[in-house]
């Protein structure tokens, strides 16, 4: 069966190809917000009673509203960007886009750590631990092929190497 971590022939897969080239222009910049130094934070956004959205200096004033963040597309970004760190060229999986999609991926994680919801603590976890299956994987598959470019790939991984959330940090806000 296929796995989610493995290297994948766009020749074979011409139809996968043309997906991830098209989102290439979204994962840069993906790659670019998961670099920026400032806090996360969720946009003011709010609808309205028929569904549209404004901001929030437009509306009405409230004395409390959480708006949940809308996580699915970070999963699916996170998740592109590893795939497409995959994709053989030449016959071969890049090792710096490897370390690349990772460094992006935990640089995401690192970012939904700073929220605080539980949500975004759990996405947080789920995305470094989707980092790890990838790179027991690139491993596997002999991505790195010197003990220069392991050490490499080690160092990012340490980078970013942080124990879970302890749950006293989003347990006040959702009780709030």
């Amino acid at each position: 069966g296929w796995k989610t971590a493995e290297p994948w022939d766009p020749a074979a897969h011409p139809d996968w190809d043309a997906a991830f080239q098209s989102a290439d222009e979204l994962l840069v910049k993906f790659r670019e917000a998961t670099a920026d130094p400032r806090p996360y934070g969720v946009p003011p956004l709010r609808m309205t009673e028929n569904g549209e959205y404004y901001e929030a200096p437009d509306g009405p004033g409230l004395l409390f509203e959480n708006l949940l963040p809308h996580l699915a597309a970070s999963r699916y970004l996170a998740k592109t960007t590893l795939a497409n760190a995959w994709r053989l060229e030449n016959g071969q999986i890049d090792a710096e886009k490897m370390k690349d999609a990772w460094t992006t991926v935990l640089g995401n994680a690192q970012h939904l750590e700073q929220g605080a919801s539980t949500i975004e603590k759990l996405v947080s976890v789920a995305e470094r631990a989707l980092v790890q299956e990838h790179a027991r994987s690139a491993l596997e598959y002999g991505v790195f092929q010197t003990a220069d470019d392991l050490e490499a790939a080690l160092e990012t991984l340490q980078m970013y190497d942080v124990p879970d959330p302890h749950p006293a940090s989003y347990v006040r806000f959702e009780c709030a």
